[in-house]
Order: C-alpha cells, then sequence, then structure tokens
C-alpha cells in the first residue's frame, strides 16, 4: 500500500513550497524493502557493503533506544532528527512524548523523504503543529529561527547511523552544522535566562560612570589595517608568552581580562583588557591589580558587565560599549552612540568585536584552546579562575586541532568556537590562529606566533597615543544631561506601559467572567466566530489594548525568561484549543494573566531602576556644579559611596586633599569604605578608627558596614566557585574580633576538614591539598590544619615536613593526646628520643590507652638487643595499662635476657596468676626456671 497521495496532500496544506520540491526532484530509486512487518531501507555503504536502516527483524528497535534517550532526562525538552528514514523515530516521539515542544526533522535526501512519503503513514508528523521539515539542504537561518524558540530546553540531537554509512558526504556535513547551531542557541539562550535580570542590574549600575568614561566608538578606525594580537587564557598562552612579549610595541594588544594576571607576571602590559561576565566573581580577574597607581591599559567593559571592575580597578582610559541589545537601545540613544559590537559570548569574542571596530588587521588569535589541551589545568597558569580537571564525560565531544589532531571539547568551548567563526564569515578579513596549540578556527590560517612576528608584525607602533587621541578627539556627554533625558522618557514610556498592561488585565478579568456566567451557551461553540457577540467585542477590545501593551519591544526584550515561559505555555494551549475551542480560551485567558501580572512586576522593578538613575545623575551635576566653591564635595563622596564609584571616590578625596579641606567625621567614615572596598583593610581601618575617635557614634556604623561586607563574602566563601583563599583572607580582615563571624567560619571549616581527612584516606592527594591551601589564611587559628596537612605530607612522603606540621599542631591544641602519640612515634623514628619520650609521657598523661606506644617502643627495642631500655618501656606501659598482660610477660622476656632468671620467674608468675592460659608465659617460665 502507497501513502503517497494522503500524504502530498496533506503536505499541501502545511507547506506548498516543500510540495513542489520533492514533485520537481525526480522518480523515486527504490530503496525499499517490504520484508515484514513493517517497510525497510536496504542501502549499500560507500564500500558497497549492504545494509539496513532499521533491524530487519524488528524495525521499532532503534525507535526505542531513541525514547530511552529522552527518558532519562526530565523538564522541557525539544528533539532533532537527522535522517529521519522512513519516518519510525519521529512518529514514535511524536506519539509517545507529550511533553516534547518541538521536533525539527532534517533529511538532507529528497529522495528519503519520499520513499518515507510512500512507506508510512506521515500525516500525524505532517499536520502536527510541534512538527518543522527541513528537507535537502537547509534553510539555515530558518533552522536557528526555529531552534531559537527551544530556547531553555533541553534538545536532543538524533540520527539513523546507517543513513550516515550510505551517504557520509550528505549526513555528516549537516548534522555538524545542526549540532553547532542547536548546542550555541542552547548555550547562550540558558547563559540569557540566568542573567537577564542581572544584566539589567548591572547597566543601571554602569551608566554613572556615563560622565567619566568614553563610547567604544570612538575608537572606530583608530587602528585601520594595523595588527591586533587578541590574548586569551588558555592553558598555551603560558608557552607563548616570550613572543607575546617580542610582540609588544608593534601591534595592539587585547586580552580578555582573566589573562592581565599571567601577562603582567612577566611584565606584559597590553594595550586593551576586555571584560564581559556579569557575575560580581568577575572582579577576581582583575582583583590583583586594585592598587595599580600608574596602569597602562585601557579598560573595555560591555555594558552589562560586572560594575566592580570599572568602578574600582584603574585603568588609564574606560571604555563602555554595547551589543546589539534592543532593550539597551533607548540608552545608547541617551548616550548619542550609534556603534555597537559584534554579539559576544564570551570576553574573547568582545575582544574580536574591538578589533572589528577599530578596524585591525590582522587579527590574530593566541592561548585561545577551546579544547582540553591539558589535563591538568582549564587556564593559563596564574589565571585566578584556573581549575583542574574536564567536564562531565557526557558533555565531551571530539573536535579538530589546529594542525589536524583530534581533540577534546566540552559544549560551551564548542558553542564558542561556533561563535568566532560565524563572526569571521560576517567580516571577512585576515585571521589568524597563532595560538600553542587547541581546537581549529575554520577561516582562520594557522601560523607559529614566530612567523607572525616575522611577517607582519614588522614596524613600530604606539598603541597608547593613538588611544589617547582617539579618546580626546570624541565629545563625550561629561555632564550626563543627554542621558537624564533619555531616563526621564523612558520613564514616561513606563508609566503608559504599566497603564496599558493594567487595562489588558483588568480586560482579561471581565471576559473570564463573562465566560463564567455563560458557560452553558458556550458549550457548542467551536470556532471564534461562534462566540456571542457581547463577548466576542471585549475580545476584540483586547486585542487592541495587547496591541498597545505590546509595542515596546525594548522593554519586552528584558523579559526573557517570562517569555519562554509564556511561549511554552501556548504551544500546550494550541493543542488544547483543537480539542476543546472554549477550553482553550480559558486557558490562553489564563496565560495573558500570567504574562500581564509577570510584566507588571518586571516593569515596576524597571521604573525603580530608571528612576534611580534619573536622581542620582540630578545629584551629580548639581554636585559637580556646586563644586566650584568645593562646599558640595562631600555630597559627591556621599553619593559615590551609594552607587560603588570608588575610584570617583578617590578623585573626590584627592582634589580635597590637594585643597587643603578639613574631613569630617562622616567624610573619613565614607573613604574607610572606599579603601575597605578596594581591598586596602588597613588603611580603611585607620580611616574607621580615625572617624571614630572624632564621631563615637560612627563606631557603630563600622561595625555594621564590616558585618555586612563579612555576610556577603561568607556567601562567597559558601559558594566555592572563585578565589575562596583570597575571601577567607579578606573575611578574617575584615571580620576580626566578631563572634559571629568566628562561628561561622568554624562551621564551613569544620565540614571540609572532614572532607580533607577523607580525601586523605581515598588517596584523593590533589584535592585535598586544594583544600587545605584554601585554608591557609586561617591556618594559625586552626590546628587541625596543621594537623591534615601533616597526614597529607606523611601519605606523600614527606616526613619532615610532615614533623614540622604536626608540632604545630601540638603546640596550638595541646590537650589532643593522640596527636602527642603520632609526634612521638614519628620523633621517636627519627631518633629523636628524649622528644619523642616527652610526648609520648604527656599522650600517656592526657589518655592512658596511649601507653599501647610504650609496649610497641619496647618491641622495637627489644628486637635491637637493648634489652635494658626495652624493660623501661615495657616497665612505662604496664604501669600505665596494668591490666595490659602483654607489658608484664614482655618485661619477664627482658629480665630473661639479661639473665635474671628470678625477676623473670616473678613476672611470668605474675601473669600467670591473671591468666593461666597464658601459654607462652608458661613456656618461658620454665625456660626460666631452667636457669636456677
Amino acid at each position: 500500500m502507497s501513502y503517497l497521495s494522503d500524504n502530498i496532500e496533506a503536505l499541501r496544506r502545511k507547506d506548498s513550497a516543500l510540495v513542489y520540491k520533492i514533485r520537481s526532484s525526480g522518480e523515486v530509486h527504490s530503496y525499499l524493502s517490504p520484508a515484514p512487518p513493517l517497510p525497510n531501507l536496504r542501502l549499500k555503504d560507500i564500500t558497497g557493503k549492504e545494509l539496513f536502516v532499521y533491524n530487519p527483524d524488528n524495525p521499532l528497535e532503534e525507535c526505542k533506544l531513541q525514547l530511552n534517550m529522552i527518558e532519562k532526562e526530565g523538564g522541557e525538552q525539544s528533539v532533532i532528527f537527522i535522517g529521519m528514514g522512513l519516518g519510525y523515530g519521529p512518529m514514535s516521539v511524536l506519539r509517545e512524548k507529550l511533553r516534547i515542544h518541538q521536533l525539527i526533522i532534517c533529511e538532507p535526501s529528497v529522495e528519503i523523504f519520499q520513499m518515507a512519503m510512500a512507506a508510512s503513514d506521515l500525516r500525524p508528523l505532517i499536520l502536527s503543529d510541534k512538527v518543522f521539515f527541513f528537507i535537502g539542504e537547509p534553510d539555515w537561518e530558518a533552522f536557528r529561527r526555529r531552534v531559537t524558540l527551544s530556547a531553555g530546553d533541553k534538545i536532543h540531537l538524533m540520527n539513523l547511523s546507517p543513513l550516515f554509512h550510505w551517504r557520509p558526504d550528505l549526513y555528516i556535513p549537516i548534522n555538524q552544522k545542526a549540532y553547532e547551531t542547536a548546542n550555541q542557541i542552547s548555550v547562550v539562550s540558558a547563559t540569557n535566562a540566568n542573567n537577564t535580570q542581572i544584566a539589567t542590574q548591572n547597566m543601571f549600575h554602569n551608566l554613572t560612570l556615563a560622565a567619566h568614561a568614553s563610547s567604544v566608538e570612538c575608537l572606530k578606525g583608530a587602528f585601520k589595517n594595523r595588527p591586533a594580537l587578541l590574548i586569551s587564557a588558555g592553558p598555551s598562552l603560558t608557552e607563548s608568552l616570550p613572543e607575546i612579549k617580542k610582540a609588544a610595541g608593534r601591534c595592539v594588544m587585547i586580552a580578555v581580562d582573566s589573562a592581565l594576571k599571567p601577562l603582567m607576571e612577566v611584565g606584559i602590559s597590553p594595550d586593551f583588557v576586555t571584560t564581559l561576565d556579569f557575575r560580581e566573581v568577575n572582579f577576581e580577574k582583575l582583583a590583583p591589580f586594585i592598587g595599580n597607581g600608574n596602569p597602562t591599559y585601557a579598560i573595555v567593559f560591555e555594558i552589562s558587565a560586572c560594575p566592580m571592575i570599572p568602578k574600582r580597578i584603574p585603568a588609564r582610559h574606560l571604555f563602555y560599549a554595547f551589543q546589539n541589545n534592543q532593550s539597551q537601545e533607548w540608552v545608547r540613544h541617551g548616550l548619542g552612540v550609534t556603534s555597537t559590537l559584534t554579539d559576544s559570548m564570551t570576553v574573547a569574542h568582545l575582544s574580536l568585536g574591538l578589533a572589528l571596530l577599530i578596524e585591525a588587521s590582522p587579527i590574530i588569535f593566541v592561548g585561545q584552546d577551546l579544547s582540553y589541551t591539558s589535563d591538568k589545568t582549564s587556564h593559563a597558569v596564574g589565571s585566578v579562575f584556573s581549575s583542574e580537571g574536564v567536564f562531565p564525560e557526557n558533555h565531551i565531544v571530539p573536535v579538530t586541532g589546529i594542525t589536524g589532531e583530534p581533540l577534546r571539547t566540552h559544549r560551551g568551548f564548542l558553542a564558542f568556537k561556533t561563535g568566532f567563526e560565524t563572526a569571521i564569515r560576517t567580516h571577512p578579513g585576515t585571521y589568524i590562529n597563532a595560538s600553542k596549540r587547541g581546537a581549529h578556527i575554520k577561516e582562520t590560517t594557522v601560523l607559529s606566533l614566530d612567523t607572525v612576528l616575522a611577517r607582519y608584525l614588522t614596524e613600530t607602533l604606539s598603541p597608547g597615543e593613538i588611544i589617547a587621541y582617539a579618546t580626546m578627539k570624541k565629545s563625550q556627554d561629561r555632564d550626563g544631561e543627554k542621558l537624564l533625558h533619555a531616563c526621564e522618557g523612558m520613564a514616561e514610556k513606563i508609566g503608559k506601559k504599566i497603564k496599558w498592561v493594567n487595562e489588558t488585565y483588568e480586560q482579561v478579568k471581565k471576559i473570564q467572567a463573562k465566560i463564567q456566567a455563560e458557560e452553558g451557551r458556550l458549550a457548542s461553540v467551536f470556532c471564534p466566530d461562534q462566540l456571542p457577540p457581547d463577548i466576542n467585542q471585549e475580545v476584540m477590545t483586547l486585542n487592541s489594548l495587547k496591541i498597545h501593551s505590546d509595542r515596546m519591544a525594548c522593554i519586552n526584550g528584558l523579559f526573557y525568561g517570562a517569555a519562554l515561559e509564556i511561549d511554552r505555555r501556548v504551544v500546550l494551549n494550541k493543542q488544547i484549543m483543537e480539542k476543546n475551542y472554549v477550553e482553550g480560551v480559558r486557558d490562553m485567558l489564563d496565560i495573558m494573566l500570567f504574562e500581564n501580572e509577570t510584566h507588571l512586576t518586571l516593569l515596576k522593578e524597571y521604573e525603580k531602576r530608571v528612576s534611580a538613575l534619573s536622581t542620582y545623575l540630578e545629584k551629580e551635576i548639581g554636585y559637580k556644579r556646586g563644586g566650584e566653591n568645593q562646599g558640595r564635595l562631600p555630597d559627591l563622596l556621599a553619593l559615590y559611596v551609594e552607587s560603588g564609584d570608588y575610584l570617583l571616590m578617590e578623585e573626590i578625596f584627592s582634589t580635597m586633599r590637594v585643597a587643603g579641606m578639613e574631613f569630617s567625621p562622616r567624610s573619613l567614615f565614607l573613604l574607610g569604605i572606599s579603601r575597605f572596598e578596594r581591598l586596602q583593610f588597613d588603611e580603611g581601618e585607620r580611616l574607621f578608627q580615625q572617624a571614630a575617635a572624632q564621631s563615637p557614634s560612627l563606631g557603630d556604623e563600622v561595625i555594621a558596614y564590616k558585618d555586612r561586607a563579612a555576610e556577603g563574602l561568607l556567601k562567597n566563601i559558601r559558594g566555592r566557585f572563585g578565589p575562596v583563599k583570597e575571601w577567607l583572607r579578606r573575611f578574617r580582615s575584615i571580620s576580626r574580633g566578631r563572634a559571629w563571624a568566628n562561628a561561622k567560619i568554624q562551621e564551613i571549616w569544620g565540614g571540609d576538614g572532614v572532607q580533607i581527612q577523607t580525601n586523605i584516606e581515598k588517596s584523593s592527594f590533589r584535592k585535598a591539598e586544594l583544600l587545605l591551601d584554601w585554608w591557609s589564611p586561617y591556618g594559625d587559628l586552626f590546628p587541625e590544619w596543621f594537623y591534615l596537612n601533616a597526614l597529607l605530607d606523611d601519605r606523600t612522603g614527606k616526613r619532615s615536613k610532615a614533623l614540622e606540621h604536626l608540632k604545630k599542631a601540638v603546640s596550638g591544641k595541646p590537650e589532643e593526646d593522640s596527636w602527642h602519640a603520632l609526634l612521638a612515634r614519628w620523633l621517636l623514628e627519627k631518633g629523636a628520643f628524649d622528644d619523642g619520650i616527652n610526648h609520648l609521657k604527656e599522650a600517656v598523661r592526657l589518655n592512658p590507652k596511649n601507653a599501647l606506644l610504650w609496649i610497641e617502643i619496647g618491641d622495637v627495642l627489644f628486637e635491637s638487643g637493648d634489652f635494658q631500655a626495652a624493660l623501661i618501656a615495657y616497665e612505662n606501659g604496664f604501669l600505665a595499662l596494668p591490666a595490659q598482660g602483654d607489658g608484664l610477660r614482655k618485661m619477664g622476656d627482658c629480665y630473661l635476657k639479661m639473665k635474671e632468671p628470678l625477676a623473670a620467674i616473678a613476672a611470668y608468675e605474675a601473669v600467670l596468676k591473671r591468666n593461666g592460659d597464658d601459654m607462652e608465659a608458661r613456656e618461658n617460665l620454665k625456660t626460666a626456671r631452667e636457669f636456677l
């Protein structure tokens, strides 16, 4: 039986262009095998060997495996088939996996698709709103748009391997492209969904710098046809540092934030440092340079990046950058910014966007590994976030290296690689990958950095002068008035949006009430035209209101997470409406209520942020204009501490000091906060004490501030992602003398201490070493830290180091008897008899059970022939543990060896009196009597 006609008719209703495509492709070659129970496909691989696409005995066996893959994952999911065969797999998924949002079918062979149309009833697939076909060479832009609607889902990529053996030239490239596209969207959407709110918050925080920083667009074309070295922090960067040093002054160096530390450690100062990450922990990449008083590099920060970097890290120049984000359009307009950088998934992509903006050529990548080129570390030596190991195996994918060698990477790195390749295709030019190792970036030429130096970096260049000139010639909104006007305009728009959302909300409630009241009349309604006129009129009013409320795309773009949830509900709602129209209308109204409630909450939050920025700008403009008489400078100090602009605070402080102004206690207190936030704790403490001495009431404010700062650090320490050792060092500096802080840190240490000991027992020495290193700032307060170091040293063959650590542990906690006993054992083994005996005596004093060590020492001395010393050891053991029969018998053995039979007999008889069954004592007694 052929299903071709029925399937074609169904396909015509869904996609007439696809019908034309398969009709015009020629006649179908018959690879169909009608073997029962279901048709199969009999093909030949590239060697001519015959193969079946499906198991001849059970063609649905592959379907079970594919269904099981989906069953392993919970939550919302989408499925992409590369090669549909006869459609058995997609049909099974559609039928049995009701939570699938989208089922995307890529069948590169029109011929196979035609045979599927003839062999199977595909109408459920064809007519489903969940299913989308890409037949032949896919329209990749349409594919990308379709997959984007699955953002936030778990995406499963499935294929039929026999088709890949049949036509590897057809299926493998499409499979690779589909995977890279879906993976990139998955990685980006996860980042966006998780960070939309914090990115918006960061943007508003960073906008307080608008009058003090420059737009990166003032650098447009500044390095036209000059070479740019883009430095990333892959493990291979360490090997490239000597060549990079030679490149200084012969190109413009653009380094990602995490590469700055390894560069500066060998005396390389880049021209630009780029930073992008939303999270506060990103600050730690540049924290080592917070006290750099004369930096030569400029910082380029994406407007939504962690504000702690531009507000605390000194730089010669500060540039803000925007990506093509519609929700930020009003800000760009207010700042007079017309240029945006290419979309940046990572800080390395931001570096590429900067290189494209300044029109550099060639663009040279270095340290851009994008794969696991080292099992020891994920970043160059010295990077703040360098970590060991790799991702879980199910996240690992193969990738080709720059010299053609097979490498492994994870899905995130693969998405980043795809991002580079997309940007390079979009902006043709000369791109060179000079990384020592790593994944091959398509469209780049692979050259050694030495070759690049000889071929492209032959002329001297003064990037600092070029940057300074470009910044000087571009006028800026130095007072913030333009941005203030933009805020006022946005506040007005938000007010209108809130009004429309409220009206829409009320209209939805009104329609819901009418449907509830007329439920009986609506039982026979199956389409919109059958709705009663009064309800239909209310629906038309609702549609009109919704058009108004949807017009502000610049705000709607902020609601990423909510939008995904709404889209999912709408997809499910379509299925409900197919079965019961009125029930579907009810669900759609519920969706609209959810949408309006969500948007209203976010709008009000956004309104607060716009209002707060407006207030800040008004105050700053007023204070700066009044600062001519210096009377408003203290007000600026207070304003900047409120906004976290600590570098600006330091400028005001310098101005006041040069002018010889007297600092009020409040100003000293604010400056103390600035120093603490910029990690200058000793100087901050001095200012706090000075402020409190002049105004005792400030003492409570100092304590409250320190407690807040310590709480923030405690949260980071518990989170564990970042430089824990440095956070513990800061926590101790900030919270000194605070009982609550000591209790909290003891609690965390207790758990880590148990984990360290477990790691040592399991021989996971590297993990134990890492945790111990984290806690080194508290080593002098936690004797257990020294003890665990001693255990680790001993297990790793470092006995001398272990002894030193154990001595410190015992000194810090002299009441720990087991530590004295262990130290005694190690000292005696080393030959330090007197020290060992002293610690053993203390161990026995604290806990008589440790006297067993006396018996062990006696055994060693006995074996060495020193019977007199052994006797003393056994006597000590017996005195501490008189119930220990071995000690008394072994004393008899010593007397026997020393030819003192009477004493030996007395000892053995005493043992037998206690335990008549001690055969060893009985035999030795017999021997002793023979000496008489």
